[in-house]
């Protein structure tokens, strides 16, 4: 199950006391992602905290920040992110998405193990717990989001309310998975008693959680970050941990049209740099009509930039997809008829031959 975890100045003690708890109490691994959002005035090292708990409870652990003003409101500054995670980087992993934004108290061992067993079972887009107070549905704690992305139009725009509200027309169209409260691993102390489980509307009014103070060790871990920065700058060696990253920056920010032909020219560039407007920019907008959007914005004539698979995807990919690998891949086009297993073998061949170079 991937995991994205929203911090700001607001929330940090919260966010790093709540990863402390539930990298105790997962104690199973899984391949999924941690994604860690913070601003861009956080120190690095504050999200390396709240990442080294959880280092063993996830396959792929990655630290990034995201140019919002910490003079804003921190729902301003949550919507905003979760915003930025949507168009960038929503797709860029296979699978749903546990977003977390707030201090909940873990109440079972395997929360994230949890919430992916009873969000797979549903077969639903969106899991957790709602309620349908002042209409549509507003999600309650850590929420599972799995749609597909051009169904979250309103997620991807700010008017300075929080996401989880502006988003309740959106979490009711989609198909949802309200699970109970003897299945929901997390507890909201001030509002759990007031989550929907069927259809009836209570009034809610999300209540403050309690901040946890814990200490910090002065010894952080070498998880890498990755900073959006939208001004110009001289590309630099920027420390992440591992290796050196290069940013640059265009004067003008990167219209929507010119983020897809950029990609189509196979330019890995554009998920690593923070192109989204500014939240100035965003409280502005109005949310356009996804069937509007797409008559103004037409790049079916664009073709698709290749990516190459995860290796351990491989057994259930389908055929044409191995197909269109092996031939990316090694620019040999195999024989329509090869059987999946001989395109697998010849995927792992080119993996070691990379490796060896």
């Amino acid at each position: 199950m991937n995991t994205l975890i929203l911090v700001t100045q607001n929330n940090l003690e919260e966010m790093t006391a709540f990863a402390k708890e539930l990298g105790e109490r997962q104690k199973l691994s899984n391949s999924g992602k941690l994604l860690i959002t913070g601003g861009y005035y956080l120190d690095d090292n504050q999200l390396r905290e709240i990442g080294k708990p959880l280092g063993g409870c996830y396959e792929v652990t990655e630290l990034t920040k995201v140019q919002v003003s910490p003079d804003q409101d921190s729902d301003t500054q949550l919507a905003t992110m979760l915003a930025t995670f949507i168009m960038q980087r929503y797709t860029t992993v296979p699978g749903p998405w546990l977003v977390v934004d707030s201090r909940f108290e873990v109440n079972s061992d395997n929360p994230v193990s949890l919430m992916e067993k009873f969000h797979n079972e549903s077969q639903q887009e969106n899991s957790g717990r709602a309620t349908t107070s002042g209409g549509g549905r507003v999600p309650i704690g850590p929420v599972v989001i799995g749609a597909e992305v051009q169904r979250l139009s309103t997620l991807r725009t700010v008017s300075g309310e929080p996401w989880r509200g502006r988003g309740r027309w959106v979490f009711n169209v989609c198909s949802w998975n309200q699970m109970s409260a003897e299945d929901y691993p997390f507890r909201v102390p001030a509002i759990e008693s007031e989550a929907q489980s069927g259809s009836q509307d209570k009034g809610l009014s999300p209540g403050a959680t309690k901040v946890v103070e814990i200490t910090k060790n002065a010894r952080s871990s070498d998880l890498p970050i990755s900073n959006y920065v939208p001004q110009k700058q001289e590309p630099t060696k920027q420390y992440d941990g591992f290796m050196e990253v290069e940013n640059a920056e265009n004067d003008s920010p990167m219209t929507t049209e010119k983020m897809v032909e950029r990609m189509a020219l196979g330019d890995d560039e554009v998920l690593s740099i923070d192109n989204s407007p500014t939240s100035d920019e965003l409280q502005g907008e109005t949310s356009p009509p996804a069937r509007e959007s797409a008559k103004t914005i037409d790049n079916s004539h664009i073709p698709k930039p290749f990516v190459p698979i995860e290796p351990d995807t491989y057994e259930t990919a389908t055929r044409e997809t191995l197909l269109e690998q092996v031939h990316e891949r090694s620019g040999k086009k195999p024989h329509p008829r090869t059987g999946s297993p001989k395109l697998i073998a010849a995927l792992r061949e080119l993996d070691l031959s990379k490796v060896q170079e």
